[in-house]
């Protein structure tokens, strides 16, 4: 069964078996069993990010602070036995946000056209 709703950004959880990053998930050394931790899943962020100048995110940066959060392709998730909800496709977009969130609260990102809201509302498919 397919719902659609929006969760907080920070109920997001980076997926520890992203198969487009397993490669270096494994040279991290994150297990899926431990993939949801605060410590993984910064691990998680950081590879997805291209490291700490956030080098492989810059479209999605430059993206979002021009056209704001666009439901084109959505992200998809999937609800665990902890109710905590894991992104199956959507990582990369989710990271960024993730990214932008922090900055932002430290008063060192600007917007523009990126409305604040998402980051409590952000629309998923379950």
């Amino acid at each position: 069964m397919i719902e659609k709703t929006t969760v907080a950004l920070k109920n997001l959880y980076l997926d520890p078996e992203n198969f487009r990053i397993i490669d270096k998930i494994k040279e991290a050394d994150i297990k899926p069993e431990t993939g949801l931790t605060e410590v993984s899943q910064n691990k998680i962020m950081n590879i997805l990010l291209g490291g700490n100048k956030a080098s492989d995110i810059k479209d999605l940066i430059q993206s979002f602070q021009t056209n704001g959060f666009l439901n084109v392709n959505q992200i998809h998730a999937k609800k665990n036995s902890d109710g905590k909800y894991i992104v199956m496709e959507g990582n990369r977009r989710v990271a960024t946000l993730k990214y932008i969130h922090q900055l932002f609260k430290k008063k060192e990102f600007e917007l523009n056209n990126l409305s604040e809201d998402i980051f409590e509302n952000v629309p998923i498919t379950i």
